[in-house]
């Protein structure tokens, strides 16, 4: 695995981007809503 080393702000703010981008795409080529992502992933709560 990949060591990750964020150095400051701007890195970590472009690194939650690429994630969200990249589970993005994923749900959109499975064709699967967000709520059943959640659901699977076992999130059931707001906080």
């Amino acid at each position: 695995m990949k060591k990750l080393s964020i150095t400051d702000e701007e890195e970590l703010r472009d690194f939650y981007k690429t994630v969200s981008e990249n589970v993005r795409a994923i749900r959109k080529q499975r064709n699967k809503p967000q709520l059943d992502l959640v659901l699977e992933m076992g999130l059931r709560d707001g906080s």
